[in-house]
């Protein structure tokens, strides 16, 4: 017997959200580190909790660091401003 597709809806439950959302990203931390491994390759993750809460995977600033420093390269520069962030709306 296998896994059932569920359909992706918010969870109304606070409680609920929480718990699913904790174990989801225990879920990603776990896998993040077996990609990067198997493909070579430097990952971040930024998560952020239904209240709020940001939770980091990786080290961005080691990754900052392996750019190229050519000046034919492209520089991107991203900020966030969480205090605005409608988290209904990703």
């Amino acid at each position: 017997m296998g896994r059932r597709k569920l359909e992706m809806k918010k969870i109304e439950s606070l409680k609920a959200r929480q718990v699913c959302f904790s174990k989801r990203r225990k879920g990603l931390f776990k896998k993040a580190p077996d990609l990067s491994v198997i493909f070579g390759l430097d990952i971040a993750a930024v998560v952020f909790s239904p209240s709020g809460k940001p939770f980091v995977f990786g080290n961005p600033q080691q990754m900052l660091n392996s750019l190229p420093d050519d000046s034919d390269s492209c520089t991107m520069e991203m900020e966030i401003d969480i205090t605005n962030l409608d988290l209904d709306q990703l």
